[in-house]
């Protein structure tokens, strides 16, 4: 049996609320790459078939990316191509936050709660100068990840509108073979 592990210097609370806001953050970005294997799935006029989503959803999320933005390109409406690729940039940064919060480390000081990363190249590229005093400047906090999810949020709702728009060009395209 083990115990609970003491936490330094930190609320139990305030440590549950940054969990749970990683684990929201995770939950949209895995919602937006679901909508990535429909998007691609309606992107090219995939016959409907019970492994296609499956199949797709082998992929990870830059490749799906790239096969959607450089599709989009071949769209005749401006509209329709500029709603894709930037609902497309937006589910990539998702991903991005995603991994964030994913691979970077708890570091806990003062009380604050932050995420850091432990690989040496970004801590390298992201030294700043404190008064003589060099610290790592990528620390994200709390209202970092909560604006994150707002973000992800907003981008799986903009999402069910692309879906939604690609199921139509299917059926369509499905109607003239």
């Amino acid at each position: 049996m083990t115990d609970k592990p003491d936490l330094p210097d930190v609320d139990e609370a305030a440590m549950k609320e940054f969990c749970a806001a990683i684990g929201e953050l995770i939950l949209w970005a895995s919602l937006i790459d679901a909508q990535l294997n429909k998007a691609l799935v309606g992107m090219f006029a995939l016959p409907e078939h019970a492994m296609i989503e499956p199949i797709v959803a082998q992929l990870d999320a830059r490749p799906k990316a790239e096969l959607l933005k450089k599709r989009a390109k071949t769209i005749p409406s401006k509209d329709w191509k500029n709603g894709i690729t930037n609902w497309v940039e937006r589910a990539e940064k998702a991903n991005a936050n995603r991994n964030t919060v994913a691979h970077h480390a708890i570091r806990i000081e003062g009380g604050t709660i932050t995420l850091h990363t432990s690989q040496l190249g970004k801590i390298l590229s992201n030294l700043k100068d404190n008064d003589g005093k060099l610290e790592a400047g990528d620390r994200k906090g709390l209202s970092d990840i909560q604006a994150w999810i707002d973000q992800a949020r907003n981008t799986y709702i903009e999402g069910q509108n692309v879906i939604a728009n690609l199921d139509r060009f299917r059926e369509a395209a499905a109607k003239a073979i």
